[in-house]
């Protein structure tokens, strides 16, 4: 069991987690509404950080230059990063954080602003990969109370070898009602129940110290 003094002060998520409960392909709620509400000894991963890190910085900078070359005003990473409080319609507070890859904006010829929130994507193309960008388009136009007669925000997901363009248009008011369900049950004060599998056992980096259930 957990210390009390290992629990946060109140839960913290990132966005980065949501996507692929959104598009259907994790199921263990219990997962991400844990990781919101602890902090924990999370279980040492194979994947090569560095080599990552190094294929995501070149293909990011190689990105920010070309907007710059064509006029944009770009600004990447940290600089994008953000922490919003959150309530839930129970009045709980969390945090939503998360940080775009690259936000860039430019005067258009009819003087309204085009700004453009672009991901950089080192692996294979994944569904939850534009789902990613859609929850920045849609919290980024939010925080910043984007007048849309005079601002057109447009998401791109970035590949090495390919880019798929999204459309304001996207973030429906359904798709908005499906996100804020997600936090809601991530964050409440009540957990999920626990849905193991051996796919998503396999990348959870929760141990059996913390979950009974973890299948190996």
């Amino acid at each position: 069991m957990l210390n009390e003094h290992e629990k946060r002060d109140e839960p913290y998520i990132y966005v980065t987690w949501l996507p692929k409960f959104l598009i259907g392909e994790n199921h263990c709620y219990w997962k991400a509404w844990f990781k919101s509400h602890y902090k924990y000894d999370k279980l040492p991963s194979d994947f090569d950080l560095t080599i990552w890190t190094m294929s995501h910085n070149s293909l990011l900078i190689r990105c920010k230059e070309l907007l710059e070359i064509d006029g944009w005003k770009v600004k990447i990473e940290d600089q994008n990063s953000f922490k919003i409080e959150m309530t839930t319609n129970k009045n709980e507070k969390y945090i939503l954080a998360g940080k775009p890859d690259i936000i860039a904006m430019k005067k258009l010829k009819n003087d309204k602003e085009l700004i453009l929130i672009e991901d950089i994507k080192t692996g294979k193309q994944r569904g939850s990969d534009s789902i990613q960008v859609m929850l920045y388009m849609m919290i980024i136009a939010d925080l910043f109370a984007i007048n849309f007669e005079e601002n057109i925000v447009e998401g791109v997901v970035i590949y090495n070898n390919n880019t798929i363009n999204i459309p304001f248009s996207k973030i429906t008011d359904n798709f908005k009602k499906e996100v804020i369900q997600l936090l809601e049950k991530i964050s409440g004060g009540v957990a999920p129940s626990k849905c193991p599998s051996k796919k998503e056992c396999q990348w959870c980096d929760i141990s059996k110290n913390y979950c009974n259930e973890r299948i190996k």
